[in-house]
């Protein structure tokens, strides 16, 4: 039996992973892939499935809602798209401002830790740590 199934082409897989009963389902929504599981254990079910799933992820798309995501990074960029709309319409609160501000700074300082923390002598990361 075949366990790779292109349901729509170049937009839904299905397909069964070696060590599951179970049918995963990858889909691309604006040109990244996503995979979980459909929780089937027929074909035929597992493709009604993930066409549900497959409209369920271009609706949350439709509506700014993070699909189905991992990363703390993809959700906070939502959320941050969202504060600076009611901002730039003068319908946020007040202290938007600074959670803009402070989530710049949470992702500026996280991406220079993981860029650059190798080359950083351990004392100074120490003492870093412990002012955060």
């Amino acid at each position: 039996m075949e366990t790779t199934h292109e349901v729509i082409k170049h937009k839904l897989i299905v397909f069964k992973r070696a060590n599951s009963d179970k049918w995963q389902c990858r889909y691309r929504i604006k040109d990244e892939w996503i995979r979980c599981s459909t929780n089937e254990y027929t074909l035929d079910s597992a493709i009604q499935s993930a066409n549900m799933i497959l409209i369920e992820a271009h609706v949350r798309d439709k509506l700014n809602i993070a699909p189905v995501s991992k990363k703390f990074k993809d959700v906070a960029k939502l959320a941050m798209q969202r504060i600076e709309n009611e901002i730039a319409q003068n319908e946020g609160k007040a202290i938007y401002k600074d959670y803009v501000l402070v989530n710049a700074g949470f992702f500026a300082l996280n991406y220079f830790f993981v860029r650059y923390g190798d080359f950083l002598p351990r004392c100074l990361i120490c003492k870093l740590n412990q002012k955060r």
